[in-house]
């Protein structure tokens, strides 16, 4: 059965102090709810995205069942997905397993976080834990994991950012990429958040503005790294003959992987193999908060409401996204989905 986009709702992302994960996750379902058409009543099943609320507020093993108990989805199945930045990821690939299978007939996909805390150290800590703890023993006692060696002085930033620096060195002594053209990435990536009102950063900047930000990790400088932030983002996805029948556009989930690393040698480059299993899939050979916000800027673009930032024509798009990191500097989980309009 295939699958397809039938409603999206998005919050504004940045530091949101006054509120919580709840407050989040209803606000993006109210969205959603409107877009799609429908009510609460019509969801199937609930598949919900979040890393770190457990680590940095507490919240775990019901998150999903706290977040959405009052949004009038009593009784409706709920399942609860962790997997470091590709959790909403995740979660949207198994809402597509459930719809294909015909279990489901219409299910929510939720991905949220709050990840600012007013110690800014313990936000380090929770981006820090998507790491193989056992074998970065420093992180481990960084984070505070049972059994790590004695405290070590905690970071002024992400330990995640010196992983990332030295995956960057490595591509730029491959490649012969420079800083300035990294630095070319956070002034597109910029100019794009300019157009996006929901976005963390609106801003544009130029390259010197860039170069000229201070270093966290050679060669990444502030203004190339992703900031902590709060926000939320839906998904509603169905079957394709529901929402051909709702008289929505046809956004069809072409493909889609779900791939992770590990110690054997064939589980290496996951974001290649999800590529290739997402391309096969969607019977393609050219080409996503993180995860749901992503689909929901491609769902926004194929179906013509991409305001400012409107790519035209589009008809093809695809997300790709990624969480933790294990051996040689490789992405542990990776996610690829593609999104066709149909006609």
């Amino acid at each position: 059965m295939s699958v397809s986009i039938l409603g999206t709702g998005i919050t504004s992302f940045g530091r949101r102090p006054d509120d919580n994960m709840r407050s989040l996750s209803q606000e993006a379902l109210g969205l959603a709810l409107t877009d799609a058409g429908i009510t609460a009543s019509d969801l199937n099943m609930v598949v919900f995205g979040n890393a770190a609320d457990g680590f940095l507020h507490g919240q775990e093993m019901i998150r999903s069942e706290v977040a959405l108990r009052h949004a009038g989805l009593a009784g409706v199945p709920m399942i609860n997905v962790e997997n470091a930045c590709a959790s909403s990821s995740s979660a949207f690939d198994v809402a597509c397993m459930a719809v294909a299978s015909g279990t489901a007939d219409v299910v929510l996909v939720m991905g949220v976080e709050r990840l600012t805390h007013p110690t800014k150290r313990r936000s380090f800590d929770a981006l820090a834990t998507a790491v193989d703890l056992h074998e970065h023993t420093a992180l481990a006692s960084t984070v505070g994991a049972t059994g790590a060696p004695p405290e070590v002085e905690g970071s002024s930033h992400s330990p995640l950012m010196d992983l990332y620096a030295a995956k960057a060195r490595s591509f730029m002594e491959r490649s012969g990429v420079t800083a300035e053209d990294l630095a070319l990435v956070s002034v597109k990536n910029r100019f794009h958040g300019s157009l996006n009102p929901k976005a963390q950063f609106q801003t544009p900047v130029e390259v010197e503005d860039v170069m000229a930000s201070r270093m966290i990790s050679d060669p990444l400088r502030m203004l190339m790294c992703s900031p902590i932030g709060d926000g939320a983002a839906a998904v509603i996805v169905a079957s394709s003959d529901y929402v051909k029948r709702a008289g929505k556009p046809d956004v069809r989930v072409a493909g889609w992987a779900l791939t992770s690393n590990g110690a054997d040698p064939r589980a290496a480059q996951p974001v290649a193999r999800a590529m290739d299993i997402a391309l096969t899939r969607a019977q393609l050979s050219a080409l996503g908060a993180t995860g749901c916000a992503q689909l929901i800027e491609l769902a926004d673009q194929l179906r013509g409401r991409g305001g400012a930032r409107q790519v035209a024509g589009a008809r093809v798009g695809l997300a790709q996204n990624s969480g933790g990191i294990l051996d040689d500097l490789d992405e542990a989980v990776a996610a690829v989905t593609i999104l066709t309009l149909k006609d």
